[in-house]
């Protein structure tokens, strides 16, 4: 079964990377990480290739 965390942002979170980091550190084996911002530039604040990105303009 699959399990998907979502962490939402606003993407000035200063601990935002380490969340990430720290949620695709878990050892389940079909895990998803969602990043959900409305700040277009959130792939910038994320360097990882294994997180899903989602953004949306508005308020999330």
């Amino acid at each position: 079964m699959r399990v998907s965390l979502i962490i939402l942002t606003n993407g000035t979170e200063n601990g935002l990377k380490r969340c990430a980091e720290t949620c695709l550190e878990q050892d389940y084996p079909d895990l998803e990480v969602i990043v959900a911002s409305n700040d277009p530039e959130i792939a910038t604040k994320l360097p990882m290739t294994d997180c899903k990105i989602v953004v949306k303009s508005g308020r999330i």
